[in-house]
Parts: structure tokens; C-alpha cells; sequence
């Protein structure tokens, strides 16, 4: 166009392209202060962060986008929008005819009526031909890029320190290889903050058993070998539920090597029931993320039965239950033990002890120990599950002299029992049978017996027979008769006996005889009448008779024992309802009477003599229990006299002895009349 001011809008073009690109520079500068200001801070937030644990994707990731989002922004309008956008020409123009006043809004005006959309009705032609020719005329003489405004260019340099000593500083403090890695992480790559001493957990694996204490190693290494064996750092714990982690000191561990690059520093944790997390610092380094303690209970032992087994020689050889706390057996008995446990286990043990071989003080020592044969699960729908396993049998026998037992476990991480069941074991001989003499009954020689009056000490009229009641016990049962080889059978019990001269002379030699106690083994002089044994044969229970009564000396039909057994019952051993589970024949018995009619004594020549009033006869009870060793003695009663008078004789006495008992009892009635309440 011909009015449009060519040369005055080449030379705003130029200023104004000076202009954007000062505007683009500072823009830049502004930029690269802020990004390098963000740079600089999320570098000591990841780093500082970094010194404690990890920093969690959590913080990374928002930090990333957070710059991303600053960087955007003020890149749009700092440095792009100036690029897109340059300053308004109409505005420099401005600016030109303030410091050029010979243009006197000549160039504002020319620039604007040029324009394809300025409003130019009714004004006339030649005018805006005029100023347009004085406004390029003033333009030709005038340098517009003298009039850039550099402010913001000093602006820029100025500011441009900021960025530049930043990154000084972070070339200094991080060093170029840290920055390049913390770089490297806002861009989220997953490298590690090299430092100069790490820590790699190398604590025993998992799990720990529960509610004891754990103890974390670390090995750490230094790049320069600045490790001290003096160093000290800390271990944080996270229990799960506590708002603040716990804190141990971590120390070098006394029993690795130490090196100045390498060792192992450990910490003692307190005993925990929960799970927790850990994690470690010492110098400049930490340990990459948290390790974790797992925890996991002991197994835990219940002894549920102790079986004892009786000697070989125990007819049946029953399995009794014995006691879990001390095992009481007999030698020649077995044991065997069943347990279970609250967890699986890879394996039982039973420890057996004994007396300790070595010298000095008492003491045991072990003397085998045997593996549990670990059965299957005990399912149970309303309590926990149960893990049982059980014992092989064990000797009991004297000569090993075992004094203990005790039953250990292991799971499949190798954690013994919290605590290992032990028990005392005491092997002993069997005792000798109880055996006792039932209180007498007078008996006369027709057999008559007195109901109603019990006679201790009455003699006993010439030709007449003793009542003899007894009753014993063994602890582990009388023997069965049995046959022996030369066909004799061999009796479980027998009635002992030797007759006592009235003659003083003898008396004398009986009653230095009677000074020797029996079971000692020594010669005896019999200078009077010997002892006799006789054998007590075993009378059987049946349907008809039913049970017998040891105190009674009695089987329950009473009848039936009077009239078919002719009230002769010379032994009888009472048997087990389940012998099975319990050992037989521990209480037995016996009644008869013994006849003095056809005894004889020997006289001063060994001439055989009718007994005769003044005369006595001593008895006592043998019974034999099961055990066969050799040399065993059987139970003995004590040893009962009985004095042998004329007929007359011994009826005054149970006669005087009656009336003195009568006068006793009437005495005793008019006394208790004493006390009686008064008649109303």
C-alpha cells in the first residue's frame, strides 16, 4: 500500500525481534533459577530422606510431577508465550515517539491507518499520504535498535548468579557422580545413592522363637576403609501398633574379624510376641529398606501317658500306667512313653540317664537316648490339632542304675521344646509280701466255735485244733501253684510251724534259739522240735462261692464255704477284673483249721512224745510272690504261740475270761445310765 510506513515498520520489526529475544532470554534465566531452586531442594529432600530408609515411591513420584508441573508452567510463560508472542508493535512505537518527539504520533498514527481493518471513512487520502511520507522521512533518520530496553537483560545476568551458584554448589556438596544419580532419580530410574558405608542384613533367617530375644547383624562395608570397631550406630524397630519406632544401639560384633572395609556390627532386640520390621544406620550409610523378624512358637511337649510293663516273671505282664513325675517299676519291667505336641516336629528324643560313671560328686550322665516315632495329626474339631509321638520300650533293671528321663523335641527351624518334661526313674526289688495272722476264735475239739466272744491268748485243749485266718498282699502277685520239675507242685503259700516242750530245760535252749533273728542264714542247733512246713494249696473262686473277702477270711457264700469247702480255704489269691491294665493276684488269703490230735514231739532222746498240758505250738504264714529269682524269701506273718492245756482247764479259762468281759460290759451299761435324760 501506498500509505503504509514501510521503513518505520522494518525498524520496529528489528527492535521488536531484539526485544523478544530479550524477553525470551530472561525468560530462560527466570526458568533456569526456578528448576535448578526445585532441582536443588527435591535433591536434599531425596537425599536427606535417603540417610533414614528408602525414599518411598510415594514421595518420589508426587516430587517428580510437582517439578514437572512448575517446569511446565514456567516454561509456557516465560519462554514460550514470549516466543509465540512478541511485544505489541503498536506499544513500541509508543515507546519510539516518547524518546523520538519528532515523530509527533506521526509513526502511530501511519502504522495504524495502514492496517487492512483501520476506519479511514471520511478522512482524506492525501492527508494519510502526508503522514505516512513525514513519518518514513523521520524514520530514515533515526537507529530504532538504540532504543532496546535492556533492563531485563541486566536483570537477567544478574539473576543468572543464582543458577550458576547453585549448580556450583551442588557440584561441590553432592559431588558429580551423587548429583548424576539424584538426577537420575527425579526421572524415577530405580538406582541407589551411592554412599561410602553400607549395610546388608545378614541376621539369621526366619523365623525367631516367640518372646525371646533376637539379635540383628549387619555386615558393613566402607569404599575408603573408614570403618572402627569403636563406630556405633542404631536400629530402628517398627512393632506394629506402636506410633514411634524403638531404638538399640548397633555395635561391632565381638566374635567376627574386623577389617577397616569390611566386619559385622550387630544389635540385641528385646523380646517381642509380634512381628516387626528393622532397619539400621551407622556412619553415612543405612541398610537398603527394612528387613523383617518373623516369629514362631516353641514347640511345646505334654507327656500324656507313662506305660509300665511288669518283670517277664508277672503272669499276663500287664501295661499299667504309672506315674509321669517318677517312674516306680520293678527290675526287670519296660516303660514306654506317649506325648504329644502343640506343632509339627521333625523329632523326639527320649535321654535316658544314669548315675554318673566318673568320679567326684554325684551326678548324671547320659546313657542312650532313643528316637520317637512320630505318628500322624490328631484332627480335633473344637480344640487345637495335637502332634503325638511315642516311645520304643526301655529296660528297668538294677544293674544300669538309671535315675532320670527326659523327652526333647525339635521343629523343622530346629527350635527345642521350651521346656524338656523330665522325670525321675527308681528300679527296685519288689517288697516282700504282706502277710497277717487274723485275730483268733476259740474252737473246741467238737469243732463248736463261739459267735459272739473273740478270745485273744486262749490255750488251746490237748488234741484240739488252732483256727488259723490270715490274709496278704503282694505288690506285684502271688505266685500261680505251679508243677516243678520232679513233679512236685510248688505252693503259693505254706503254713510253718514247730511244737514248744513245756520242759524247762528245753524251754531254755528253745528261747536262746528264738534270739536269732529267722532270715539271718544262720546254722540253727535244733535241740528241740524243728520248724515244719506245710503247703497251702490254692483254693479257686467259682460262680457258686463268688468273691472272697481277705479281711473275712471268707468268700461271699459263706455257705457254700462251710458245706462244700468244709470252711478250709487254705490259700486263695484274688484276680484281677482287667488284667490287661492291671496286675492280678495282689490280695489273697486263707481259713482252716489246724488239729493238734495226731502231733508229736521229740523226747530228751529223741524218742517220739504225745504233746501234753504246759506244751505250746508256734505257727506264722509263709507267702510267695511271683518274683522267681533265686534266693527270694517270701512274706512272713509274725510267729503266734498257742498253749496247749487240759480241756477243764481251757474251759475255766473262757469261762473267766467271759464272765470278766460280761462284768465289763454291765459295768459299761450302768455307767453310760449316768448320762441318760431324766424320765418325764
Amino acid at each position: 500500500m501506498a500509505n503504509t510506513p514501510t521503513i518505520g515498520l522494518s525498524k520496529l520489526s528489528h527492535l521488536r525481534g531484539r526485544e523478544q529475544l530479550i524477553h525470551i532470554v530472561w525468560g530462560v534465566v527466570r526458568w533456569f533459577a526456578l528448576a535448578l531452586s526445585i532441582l536443588t531442594i527435591a535433591f536434599f529432600v531425596d537425599w536427606i530422606y535417603d540417610q533414614y530408609r528408602d525414599t518411598p515411591m510415594w514421595v518420589r513420584v508426587p516430587l517428580t510431577i510437582l517439578q514437572a508441573v512448575l517446569y511446565s508452567v514456567a516454561g509456557y510463560y516465560w519462554v514460550i508465550r514470549p516466543c509465540l508472542r512478541g511485544p505489541s508493535l503498536i506499544g513500541l512505537a509508543k515507546r519510539v515517539e516518547e524518546s523520538i518527539q519528532e515523530y509527533d504520533h506521526r509513526l502511530i498514527t501511519s502504522i495504524q491507518l495502514s492496517q487492512a481493518d483501520a476506519k479511514t471513512q471520511g478522512m482524506s487520502p492525501e492527508l494519510i499520504g502526508i503522514v505516512t511520507r513525514e513519518s518514513e522521512q523521520i524514520s530514515t533518520k533515526h537507529d530504532m535498535i538504540q532504543l532496546v530496553d535492556k533492563t531485563r537483560l541486566k536483570w537477567s545476568l544478574a539473576l543468572l548468579a543464582w543458577p550458576v551458584g547453585l549448580l556450583l554448589f551442588i557440584m561441590l556438596f553432592f559431588k558429580p557422580a551423587l548429583a548424576a544419580v539424584l538426577l537420575q532419580r527425579q526421572f524415577l530410574a530405580n538406582v541407589d545413592i551411592p554412599r561410602d558405608v553400607e549395610l546388608a542384613s545378614v541376621t539369621k533367617p526366619n523365623p525367631w522363637p516367640v518372646d525371646e530375644p533376637v539379635t540383628v547383624r549387619f555386615e558393613v562395608t566402607s569404599k575408603v576403609g573408614n570403618l572402627d570397631s569403636s563406630m556405633k550406630g542404631k536400629v530402628f524397630v517398627q512393632i506394629p501398633g506402636k506410633a514411634k519406632e524403638d531404638e538399640y544401639d548397633l555395635v561391632w560384633d565381638s566374635e567376627s574379624s574386623f577389617e577397616k572395609k569390611k566386619t559385622v556390627f550387630k544389635a540385641n532386640i528385646s523380646p517381642s510376641k509380634l512381628n516387626y520390621s528393622y532397619r539400621a544406620r551407622i556412619g553415612d550409610g543405612r541398610s537398603r529398606g527394612s528387613s523383617e523378624v518373623v516369629f514362631e512358637a516353641r514347640p511345646t511337649v505334654t507327656i500324656d501317658r507313662v506305660w509300665i510293663q511288669s518283670p517277664t516273671y508277672v503272669p499276663g505282664r500287664p501295661l499299667v500306667e504309672g506315674d509321669k513325675q517318677e517312674i516306680r517299676a520293678y527290675n526287670g519291667s519296660r516303660a514306654k512313653f506317649e506325648i504329644h505336641v502343640q506343632k509339627p516336629i521333625a523329632e523326639a528324643k527320649l535321654n535316658v540317664y544314669r548315675v554318673s560313671s566318673k568320679g567326684g560328686a554325684a551326678s548324671d550322665e547320659l546313657a542312650y537316648s532313643l528316637p520317637l516315632t512320630i505318628l500322624p495329626v490328631l484332627k480335633q474339631e473344637n480344640a487345637p490339632d495335637r502332634y503325638p509321638a511315642e516311645s520304643d520300650f526301655i529296660d528297668l533293671r538294677l544293674g544300669d542304675s538309671l535315675t532320670a528321663y527326659e523327652i526333647t523335641v525339635k521343629d523343622k527351624n530346629g527350635f527345642a521344646g521350651s521346656y524338656n518334661p523330665r522325670g525321675k526313674i527308681t528300679v527296685s526289688e519288689p517288697d516282700l509280701p504282706e502277710v497277717r495272722l487274723i485275730e483268733e476264735r476259740y474252737v473246741d475239739p467238737d469243732g463248736v466255735v463261739s459267735e459272739e466272744a473273740e478270745f485273744k491268748g486262749i490255750p488251746i485243749p490237748l488234741g484240739g485244733e488252732i483256727k488259723v485266718e490270715y490274709f496278704c498282699r503282694s505288690k506285684i502277685g502271688f505266685r500261680q501253684p505251679t508243677v516243678e520239675a520232679g513233679g512236685k507242685l510248688l505252693a503259693p503259700a505254706k503254713f510253718v510251724y514247730r511244737i514248744k516242750s513245756g520242759n524247762k530245760a528245753e524251754g531254755l535252749m528253745e528261747t536262746l534259739m528264738n534270739l536269732v533273728p529267722r532270715e539271718l542264714v544262720i546254722p540253727r542247733v535244733e535241740a528241740v522240735e524243728p520248724w515244719y512246713h506245710l503247703d497251702l494249696y490254692e483254693v479257686l473262686k467259682t460262680p457258686e462261692s463268688g468273691d472272697y473277702d481277705i479281711y473275712r477270711a471268707s468268700f461271699a457264700n459263706a455257705k457254700y464255704q462251710q458245706d462244700v469247702l468244709m470252711n478250709r480255704v487254705e490259700f486263695h489269691a484274688v484276680p484281677s477284673a482287667n488284667p490287661e491294665t492291671t496286675l492280678s493276684r495282689l490280695q489273697g488269703g486263707g481259713t482252716f483249721n489246724f488239729s493238734t490230735a495226731e502231733l508229736k514231739k521229740r523226747g530228751p532222746n529223741g524218742e517220739l512224745l504225745n504233746l501234753q498240758s504246759g506244751d505250746s505250738i508256734e505257727f506264722y504264714i509263709e507267702a510267695y510272690d511271683c518274683d522267681p529269682s533265686t534266693g527270694r524269701r517270701p512274706g512272713e506273718s509274725d510267729i503266734r504261740t498257742k498253749e496247749i492245756k487240759d480241756k477243764d482247764e481251757v474251759g475255766k479259762i473262757i469261762l473267766d475270761t467271759y464272765k470278766t468281759e460280761q462284768a465289763i460290759k454291765d459295768l459299761e451299761k450302768e455307767q453310760r445310765g449316768v448320762f441318760a435324760l431324766p424320765k418325764k
